[in-house]
């Protein structure tokens, strides 16, 4: 019974923490999420826009994405125009990417960067949010060439192994 009992109570402990540890990674984001909110709010971005993409930049700061670099890429967007939709779109498309394995700041020069040679084209709108998921489908595509690249070298490797007869290195 006594057995039963210590087995009940570490249990319980484990859900606890468990759950004390869910919350607390919830709640690291919070703050940050609320001073970024005031700054894009000062830099006149709507209370609507802010709140439509409240779920991807949570994220993205969960994944190691700092306030500023995201509030240099949301206001980047900003100042060449986007808004609602496409700038939705547009961080949207930046969180997958960064949620696909991509370094939290490269993802963000990589928009920054669409959006300044889309507006330098004289693009608005809907084709420079078109242009910022062109520029990132285009870097998926290169991770995952990359990646299959990868797998084909240790295929490679792993043949190799076999043809020497699974033999170390030659003395």
């Amino acid at each position: 019974m006594r057995k039963l009992l210590i087995i009940v109570v570490v249990a319980g402990l484990m859900g606890l923490v468990t759950a004390a540890y869910a919350f607390a990674e919830g709640e690291d984001v919070a703050p940050a999420f609320e001073k970024l909110k005031n700054t894009l709010r000062q830099k006149g971005i709507s209370e609507k826009d802010i709140n439509s993409i409240q779920k991807p930049i949570n994220n993205m700061l969960k994944q190691g994405a700092t306030r500023e670099g995201i509030e240099k890429v949301i206001g980047d967007l900003s100042e060449k125009g986007m808004k609602g939709q496409y700038l939705k779109n547009s961080i949207n498309s930046m969180n997958e990417l960064i949620n696909d394995g991509e370094n939290p700041k490269n993802a963000g020069n990589i928009v920054s960067r669409a959006a300044h040679e889309a507006r330098a084209q004289g693009l608005k709108g809907r084709d420079l949010a078109n242009k910022v998921h062109e520029a990132i489908q285009q870097r998926k595509q290169e991770r995952n060439l990359l990646k299959q690249q990868k797998k084909e070298q240790k295929q490679v490797q792993k043949q190799w192994k076999i043809k020497r007869g699974g033999k170390g290195k030659r003395k």
